[in-house]
């Protein structure tokens, strides 16, 4: 795939590295040149000035994801701010690469949007937090509170404590993680990314538990939908 296959409205994630530093933020495809091997996608805005994602030692990324494939990422992309027909700021992506697969984490990582609280830092406070997902060596999650934010390379302590339904199983893993990634959704949450740092024993049996009675609602639900059209 090339960049410029992209269709407008398409949401994709700009993930900019700065050494050992990651930062992710939501965009959305408006338009493309494929002459140029060029799309143009909405701004990120911030303070109410347009983040620019140039300069030395920055590399610009763009990673889409779909429903059932992997994350597909366009590398050192080009970024330039312009003006639309519409007369509004936007940017102007270049990439004369394919896409290629993409995993952060290198493994599954499981949706839960478990609610917890953790400790940031050295800090002896708590706050509450949403565990979005969960994978053997990494796991992410946000703060319910817009006031409250955490910086890349803090370390987080937390709890997954999950009921599976259907199963009638309760898991409860500590989670001891470092915060290796910022992402910023559409809707101004922070997203943090963590790699775990203590491994641990039995999460990868809960993760596939837990996605195999998500596969089985979603085919329960699929199932019913039909039915109730062959009865229509």
């Amino acid at each position: 795939m090339r960049i410029y296959d992209l269709e407008p409205g398409r949401e994709i994630t700009i993930l900019i590295l700065i050494g050992s530093q990651s930062m992710e933020f939501e965009s959305e495809v408006i338009g493309g040149v494929p002459l140029k091997q060029m799309i143009y996608a909405k701004p990120v805005i911030k303070n109410n000035k347009v983040l620019t994602f140039s300069g030395k030692g920055i590399s610009a990324n763009v990673v889409i994801t779909g429903k059932d494939t992997k994350p597909l990422i366009f590398r050192n992309a080009a970024f330039s701010t312009m003006k639309g027909k519409d007369g509004k700021l936007c940017y102007g992506i270049v990439s004369h690469a394919d896409a290629v697969e993409f995993n952060r984490r290198d493994s599954f990582r499981c949706p839960v949007d478990v609610p917890s609280v953790a400790q940031i830092g050295l800090e002896r406070d708590t706050y509450n937090i949403i565990i979005r997902d969960v994978s053997i060596n990494g796991f992410s999650f946000c703060f319910t509170s817009d006031s409250v934010t955490a910086e890349i390379g803090q370390f987080v302590h937390t709890t997954l404590n999950d009921f599976i339904d259907g199963l009638f199983e309760n898991f409860t893993f500590k989670l001891f993680g470092l915060i290796v990634r910022e992402t910023v959704l559409s809707n101004g949450k922070h997203v943090y990314g963590c790699k775990i740092v203590q491994q641990q024993k039995g999460i990868d049996a809960y993760i596939a538990k837990k996605e195999r009675m998500r596969l089985l609602k979603q085919r329960a639900k699929a199932n019913s939908r039909n039915g109730r059209e062959r009865k229509t």
